[in-house]
């Protein structure tokens, strides 16, 4: 009974960490440094280092430009739709 309580606990502990990371690499981080810092710290602790951290902008507008949904204003540097043809901010004609 025991042995069956801490291998939940373990894959609780385990699966936090894998949530944790993911959450870090959606805010422009690494999720190996997310799923470490859960691990070894604690997921408690994990989460209030990540809620405390800001989102990397440049690495998520990045991903979002590779990913091929979205692309620069060429007049005002804002993110825009892929497929738009006027952007939303600055009303320039986008081709």
């Amino acid at each position: 009974m025991d042995d069956e309580i801490w291998t939940y606990a373990v894959v609780l502990w385990v699966a936090l960490a894998g949530l944790l990371g993911e959450w870090q690499r959606r805010n422009g981080g690494s999720f190996i440094a997310g799923a470490l810092t859960s691990m070894i710290f604690s997921p408690l602790i994990a989460v209030i280092i990540i809620a405390t951290m800001r989102p990397n902008k440049a690495v998520i507008e990045k991903r979002q430009i590779t990913g091929g949904g979205m692309k620069k204003c060429p007049a005002c540097a804002e993110l825009i739709k892929a497929e738009a043809t006027k952007c939303r901010f600055c009303g320039e004609k986008v081709a």
